[in-house]
């Protein structure tokens, strides 16, 4: 997956509005923002197998999305995220 250019990538709090904005369209062009943004809920346990396996497909997308776009702490905070979802509310606090 093609990431940001570096100097648009996040690097901190000074270029958050920009990459949010940036990344709102990328994740949107590519099926994912619902994923990110708390619209497509991880499914329940009891749903079925290929239920679970998309979700878990979409969410490593867009994962992989938002990691490919960040550098330097805000990479840390991706990386100690579990999903797209959690990444992307953290990066926004």
């Amino acid at each position: 997956m093609n990431g940001l250019p570096e100097s648009k990538k996040l690097s901190g709090t000074e270029n958050y509005p920009n990459w949010k904005r940036l990344m709102t369209a990328v994740l949107t062009s590519r099926g994912l923002r619902d994923h990110v943004d708390g619209t497509i809920e991880r499914p329940d346990d009891d749903a079925s197998p290929k239920v679970i396996k998309e979700w878990e497909r979409l969410d490593a997308a867009a994962y992989c999305c938002i990691n490919s776009c960040v550098k330097g702490s805000a990479s840390e905070i991706v990386r100690h995220s579990e999903t797209a979802a959690e990444a992307w509310a953290q990066l926004e606090s």
